[in-house]
């Protein structure tokens, strides 16, 4: 008699395993599903950056065009060693915009260096939907780079780009050619 069961409790406890295996992955699945959503899309909605007045230099409002079709904000601080001084690109991190770069290009700009601060795709006034944490944002790293080395007044200078954010590395790797030089 109690082999006849045996069959029949190791069925049920089979059966019992894999629906609670099978909760357990869609469970995993829609949490996981939902955070890569979080993070992806657009922190906030669309906003105006009116370049600031300032009382350490003159800035100027721009916009950059990307290969890949985003119009990208960015503001531009002349510098005053204009032959000497390298060009900064300052790269804003996750969930900001181009004025949180404003304290570093106070420090550099009263220091005599051409400062281009942007606002990242899908940050700031930049276009975009879709924040894929610099795979995309590479693009936004070259238009800019493009920018500082048209710009007519800090053409002679080198050029330094860097960002504060700890994805600054993927907006910069593969992005600039290593023996690119402005």
């Amino acid at each position: 008699m109690s082999v006849g069961f045996l069959p029949l409790l190791s069925r049920r406890r089979g059966v019992r395993w894999l629906v609670g295996i099978t909760i357990v992955l869609l469970a995993w699945l829609t949490v996981s599903s939902a955070i890569a959503f979080r993070l992806t899309r657009r922190p906030r909605a669309w906003f105006p950056e009116p370049a600031p007045h300032v009382a350490w230099g003159s800035i100027e409002d721009h916009r950059l065009r990307t290969r890949d079709g985003q119009d990208i904000g960015a503001w531009f601080v002349e510098g005053t060693d204009k032959d000497n001084a390298p060009q900064i690109l300052l790269l804003h991190g996750n969930k900001g915009s181009r004025a949180n770069s404003l304290k570093r290009a106070e420090f550099l700009a009263s220091a005599g260096y051409p400062v281009l601060m942007i606002s990242l795709r899908a940050h700031g006034d930049s276009t975009g939907d879709f924040n894929d944490v610099g795979y995309s944002a590479r693009h936004d790293v070259v238009v800019a780079v493009e920018f500082l080395g048209s710009y007519p007044k800090t053409l002679s200078s080198p050029g330094f780009y860097g960002g504060y954010t700890p994805f600054s590395d993927s907006y910069l790797s593969g992005s600039i050619p290593v023996d690119q030089s402005w």
